[in-house]
């Protein structure tokens, strides 16, 4: 990642790299306004269907409160995958309308495109302001609801509840708006349908099941009043009242047998045996006596027959069984029975007591038996008559409406749901743009190639640099003639302003001349170009100039200069007269010494000790010797030739040559104590673009 200059700030930085790549940007809004206009034109609308059903009050309300359990379990009952497969069967062929056993065949290319371009007419009619409206040919439906599978129709159907109601809607996404109607109200028709059908089944076997047991209920039913009848005929069981006249005559004869056992007591024992604890007998005697023989004696109960129902018809017959009067006087003058017809008269009570107790216990008997019979009589009474009931509730129950009913069924909608395509272009167009900004950045960001003199000073401070401008289509010599023949050109002003520095040279001998290297950080980069136009500059101020080829890897300086005679410079390290070397160029006007048509090791003329004589010579003759030396990278020429020049012209191509190239050869010539005299020198430098886009300030 190269550094930014940290004066620079972030906005005006990204400003900037915009500005410069403004193609790509507008590309890609371009790109992205047209991705939107297909879209637009192509993508169909969405249209949605409603359709709403209501859940019965009785089945949804509890307490005058809606049951949100009811209403959900409907929900999800619609949802259910039992009903979307029910919905499938429901659909034939016939269901959707615009279907066809018509074989279409498939369009061709040219039918698309032509279909495209007049919909995307059609689409764009609002907004261009074309009169008229265009024909848009009919298309196929792209839905065939006969065809839909269980996944598609999960993914276009929607269930949900309105509010806290007990309506429930249906919703149907469809490409087409009559199949969105049809699905929807199919959702809410097979439903209801149904229930209806789930309802009247239910009904059927109920009425079934019913038609069984009612017989079998109305058999119980009879066997139990015919059991409770002859159950009540054999035990005699009478009315409600008779068990309480029983109770009633039991308590006279105890209150009988016991008057009886006072007065034999009182016959037997005399007053005395009456007394009480205190010993007052008369008083608790004739208390006895007046309440218990106070008004006439009651009837013995039923079942006594032949006996009179008096005391003094009890007590006759015992009387003149024994021999004895039949009555005595007491003080009183009343007439009382001896102790033997008491004594009768006790064991009489004693046993028509304990015959009554008898019967009373087996008449309880009876009526609790009589009860359960009345209760399982009751009982098969009521099952038959909730039988019967409910048969006539089924029977009235075919005219009741169902659990749910349609509330409304679906149009086709006549305007479409989802969002108009055509809005997206402008955000497409946007997104786009900001796209290609973002790959702006990134391919500013990773470009590694020099542009500025800045991204290779050190601490900031960048070498001086030379910027030579981009001949065009013209390269080479036919380039340099081209541009150092307009004076105030800006290629002749950049060599013009890099030969100043080398015409104040002063030599060891006190003449003003300078030997100079021209070299670059690798190959390709017109340092070849760079030392035939310095050298051809430099003649034109009237400087007698020598060029020198020394790049032993590609000998030849340019088209139009002529191979060495001979072996060239290693002639003149042998000692031949410079004139017999030297060669002229005529268009030029300049001198130069090229190399062998045969490629030499370098160290053969480098590493030869009369080098050092030969360029001292050459110094004396010429006011300028330039040198076309080896590139800098992967090479020692240079380090070699450094020693014997004043001047070292580094040549770097702008947006080729790589930054680090440039910093590594600049770092090789500081090393050698050359950076204060080496001049940088950015070829083909594009100087509209350099300017406008602020490479010198901003990178």
């Amino acid at each position: 990642m190269r550094p930014v200059n940290a004066d620079v700030p972030p906005f005006r930085f990204v400003a900037t790299v915009l500005r410069r790549r403004w193609l790509l940007v507008l590309g890609a809004g371009a790109l992205g306004a047209a991705a939107g206009i297909v879209v637009a034109a192509v993508v169909p609308p969405t249209y949605t269907a409603k359709a709403q059903l209501v859940i019965d009050a009785q089945a949804a309300t509890i307490g005058n409160v809606i049951d949100d359990a009811a209403v959900d379990t409907r929900v999800e009952m619609l949802m259910s995958d039992g009903h979307l497969r029910q919905m499938l069967k429901s659909l034939d062929h016939a269901a959707n309308p615009a279907a066809s056993t018509d074989t279409v065949p498939a369009p061709s290319m040219t039918d698309r495109i032509e279909l495209l371009r007049t919909k995307l007419i059609a689409r764009l009619a609002p907004f261009t302001g074309a009169s008229g409206s265009v024909a848009v040919p009919p298309e196929k439906p792209e839905t065939d609801l006969a065809a839909l599978s269980l996944d598609d129709l999960q993914k276009s159907i929607n269930v949900y509840r309105e509010r806290r109601s007990r309506v429930i809607s249906v919703t149907y996404r469809s490409r087409d708006p009559v199949a969105a109607a049809a699905m929807a109200n199919t959702g809410v028709e097979v439903y209801v349908d149904d229930l209806r059908s789930q309802r009247a089944k239910s009904r059927l076997d109920s009425l079934r099941r019913l038609e069984e047991r009612i017989p079998e209920a109305k058999v119980a039913m009879e066997a139990a009043e015919g059991t409770l009848r002859r159950f009540a005929s054999a035990h005699g069981i009478l009315a409600d009242g008779d068990a309480g006249d029983e109770d009633l005559r039991i308590a006279e004869i105890n209150r009988q047998l016991a008057i009886a056992r006072f007065d034999l007591a009182e016959r037997s024992h005399g007053p005395e045996a009456t007394k009480g604890p205190g010993g007052d007998g008369n008083a608790n005697s004739s208390t006895f006596q007046t309440t218990a023989r106070s008004g006439p004696m009651p009837l013995y109960p039923l079942g006594i027959a032949g006996h009179p129902g008096t005391l003094a018809g009890m007590a006759a017959p015992f009387a003149a069984s024994a021999g004895r009067p039949e009555t005595a006087t007491d003080a009183a003058g009343a007439d009382i029975p001896d102790s033997d017809v008491l004594a009768a008269r006790v064991r009489y009570l004693e046993r028509w007591q304990s015959r009554l107790q008898s019967v009373r216990a087996q008449t309880l008997e009876a009526e609790l038996a009589y009860r359960d019979h009345v209760r399982n009589a009751a009982a098969a009474l009521q099952v038959y008559d909730a039988l019967l009931r409910r048969q006539a509730d089924l029977l009235t129950q075919e005219s009741r409406p169902p659990e749910a009913r349609v509330l409304s069924l679906a149009a086709p909608p006549e305007k479409p749901s989802s969002p108009d395509t055509l809005l997206f272009i402008l955000p497409a167009t946007l997104f786009a743009c900001l796209s290609g900004g973002l790959v702006a950045l990134i391919l500013e960001r990773g470009n590694h190639t020099l542009r500025s003199p800045s991204l290779v000073g050190a601490d900031g401070r960048s070498p001086e640099t030379v910027l030579l401008p981009h001949v065009g289509r013209l390269s080479g010599q036919r380039g340099a003639l081209a541009r150092l023949a307009q004076p105030f050109s800006a290629y002749t002003g950049a060599v013009r302003l890099l030969s100043a520095q080398m015409t104040i040279e002063t030599g060891p001998d006190g003449k003003e001349s300078c030997i100079c290297l021209v070299t670059s950080s690798g190959p390709g980069e017109g340092k070849t170009t760079l030392a035939i136009s310095l050298a051809a500059y430099l003649r034109t101020i009237d400087r007698k100039v020598l060029l020198v080829d020394l790049d032993f890897r590609r000998p030849g300086l340019a088209p139009g200069f002529d191979a060495a005679r001979g072996n060239g410079i290693l002639d003149l390290l042998r000692g031949a007269p410079p004139g017999d070397v030297i060669a002229r160029h005529e268009g030029f006007g300049i001198d130069y010494l090229p190399l062998p048509v045969d490629r030499i090791d370098p160290m053969l003329v480098l590493a030869d000790r009369e080098l050092d004589r030969v360029m001292r010579d050459l110094r004396g003759q010429y006011d300028v010797v330039v040198i076309d030396g080896s590139p800098m990278a992967g090479t020692a020429d240079a380090r070699l030739i450094l020693p014997l020049v004043d001047r070292v012209v580094l040549a770097s191509r702008w947006g080729r040559t790589l930054i680090e190239d440039t910093r590594t050869a600049l770092a090789r010539l500081h090393d050698l104590q050359m950076a204060e005299r080496t001049e940088l020198v950015m070829t083909m430098v594009p100087l509209r673009r350099y300017e406008r886009h602020h490479y010198r300030e901003i990178n």
